[in-house]
């Protein structure tokens, strides 16, 4: 949240990002912008905790990129 903008929301928290993940039910789900910024709560391992309690088929579509590396995907 940025004080110009009120309620709206940027961001997800580590938690939201597990629930949309299972919501929507992508092929596949990259995290990006995790880390950086300092308006950024949840790092990467904060979505790693939360995924620990998160649906097998919910861990199994996320897949970690390697940052400033520039990746095929399909």
């Amino acid at each position: 949240r940025f004080p110009v903008t009120g309620p709206v929301r940027y961001t997800m928290t580590a938690r939201t990002a597990v629930e949309l993940i299972g919501i929507a039910r992508p092929r596949r789900a990259f995290p990006v912008h995790y880390e950086g910024w300092a308006h950024f709560k949840d790092g990467r391992a904060a979505l790693e905790q939360a995924l620990t309690a998160a649906p097998d088929d919910v861990r199994q579509r996320l897949s970690w990129l390697p940052i400033g590396t520039p990746q095929h995907l399909q």
